[in-house]
């Protein structure tokens, strides 16, 4: 399942959790059953993940872990998957994927426990791993990790508890030409299907479902947006799966999944709290659990996080609380 820890990059997991991260390029998230999110930054000099308090208007600082200080840290991705019990941090290096997995820790300053690292898909030759990267435990037996090393092509690998190598396969190609991935996402729908996305560089939303009892993904479809989109994210909410997506202009909007992909999706605007200043979204995530629902949104000036709910047809974000950073 795993091979012998290489080491190819600089990890802080030795370290007591550090207090400033600074300003991130993207933001990861990920939601234990209890509702208690978990966020990851990349920043360009390192990967850090922490547990924030969820009391709405709580101002203490973040406990900040530094995962790993990967080579060409710009380039590279994290991603978080967490299952039943336990969760994965997993980022791309020089080497392959790497990981360490996490527990919660109630009774820790930093509230939770990391594993050490190791190498779970070993690089090819000259095949690194880079981003976008996402990963999916939809059972607690098996990690599922999407990946490109060229930005134009993704491939795929199956880690399980109960074979001693990973499976890698390529996914079908969705690029057109010239034109690049920006980030990816997956949300599990219910214990038997999820969806997987795909914004890239020409703001072009790709969308396929993805049956887990036969392990099929459903060819590529568009999703045709009415402006231009700086990020998005894909996140299952207790009305269904939805999309929700940032522009460079820092308005949100959405639409719903399932609708997106038979091509009779309508994209709305997202009600937002009224002291949430509009600004320039650079990266966004979502996630939850049960009825649960997080959004991070990385802006210009501030990261933060929010509940996130939907009512029918219009996605809600609920009070912002901006993560400490630093000074």
């Amino acid at each position: 399942m795993t091979t012998e820890d290489d080491r190819p990059s600089d990890t802080g997991l030795a370290d007591p959790p550090v207090a400033a991260p600074g300003r991130p390029t993207a933001v990861r998230l990920g939601v234990w059953s209890d509702g208690r999110p978990t966020v990851g930054l990349v920043t360009p000099s390192a990967l850090y993940v922490a547990l924030p308090g969820i009391g709405l208007g709580q101002t203490g600082r973040e406990a900040w872990h530094r995962i790993a200080s990967p080579q060409a840290a710009g380039s590279r991705d994290l991603a978080l998957a967490i299952g039943p019990s336990r969760g994965t941090i997993a980022w791309s290096d020089t080497g392959g994927v790497r990981a360490v997995g996490m527990t919660r820790t109630p009774g820790g300053a930093a509230g939770l426990a990391l594993d050490e690292p190791r190498t779970i898909v070993p690089a090819v030759g000259t095949d690194q791993p880079r981003y976008p990267l996402v990963a999916l435990d939809a059972d607690g037996v098996t990690l599922d990790l999407v990946w490109t090393s060229d930005r134009r092509t993704l491939r795929r690998g199956v880690i399980r508890q109960w074979q001693p190598e990973v499976t890698v396969s390529d996914l079908a190609g969705l690029c057109e030409r010239g034109e690049r991935l920006r980030s990816l996402d997956v949300a599990l729908a219910t214990d038997r299907s999820a969806w997987l996305m795909v914004l890239t560089d020409r703001g072009r939303v790709l969308l396929s479902h993805w049956n887990l009892m036969i392990d099929d993904l459903s060819a590529w479809v568009v999703v045709e947006s009415p402006v231009d989109l700086a990020a998005a994210a894909i996140v299952q909410l207790a009305a269904g799966p939805t999309i929700i997506a940032g522009t460079p202009a820092g308005h949100l909007i959405s639409v719903d999944a399932p609708s997106a992909h038979a091509g009779r999706g309508e994209w709305r605007s997202v009600d937002r709290p009224v002291e949430v200043p509009t600004a320039p979204v650079r990266s966004l995530a979502a996630a939850s659990a049960g009825d649960v629902a997080w959004l991070a949104v990385v802006e210009e000036h501030a990261t933060w996080l929010a509940r996130l709910d939907r009512m029918d047809e219009i996605a809600t974000v609920g009070q912002r609380r901006e993560l400490w950073l630093g000074a």
